[in-house]
């Protein structure tokens, strides 16, 4: 013996008014009718409601130009260049054989004075991401965590001490 499952339900709301061109519209009044019968989908208010927000919507908007993903080894290389860029625009702050304790949040004075804008790596500009990501690149290399457990205290972008390296931070 097969099971015949029996047809399904559907709630309409019938009205006093028919509109032109539906078979079925919307009031108060529920009544059931099988599944089987039709409607006309143009009078669903819910459809029309879609089509609507289809109709109105934004224009497609290009996404803007990213730039290209580097490999691993192209990441560190183009690193290395804007560390040596900064290594010949603040010699006294940046040195790759006598590395300083910079001062905290140094990337900002950077972004002020915008000499980061005038260069340009690869024939690529850099972006304050990339410059964020070389002083960490610079920051956590060795000679830089022995100068800044060795020194006196933290330097700005002229090279004038602004603030004492804390014990807590030389641990790191």
């Amino acid at each position: 013996m097969s099971y015949i499952p029996r047809p399904r339900k559907r709630v309409y709301v019938l009205s006093d008014r028919k509109e032109e061109g539906a078979s079925k519209t919307f009031s108060s009044y529920i009544h059931t009718k099988p599944y089987t019968q039709t409607y006309n989908l143009d009078s669903d208010p819910h459809r029309k409601r879609k089509n609507f927000a289809k109709e109105n919507r934004r224009p497609f908007r290009e996404k803007k130009a990213q730039q290209p993903l580097f490999s691993p080894a192209q990441r560190r290389a183009r690193l290395i260049e804007i560390i040596n860029f900064f290594v010949k625009t603040y010699p006294m702050c940046f040195s790759l054989t006598n590395p300083k304790p910079l001062k905290i949040r140094i990337h900002q004075d950077i972004f002020a004075k915008a000499d980061y804008l005038q260069m340009t790596v690869s024939s690529l500009p850099i972006s304050k991401i990339m410059v964020r990501e070389a002083l960490c690149f610079y920051t956590k290399s060795e000679p830089y965590k022995h100068a800044l457990s060795n020194a006196e205290g933290r330097v700005d972008l002229t090279g004038e001490i602004v603030s004492p390296v804390q014990v807590e931070m030389d641990q790191v």
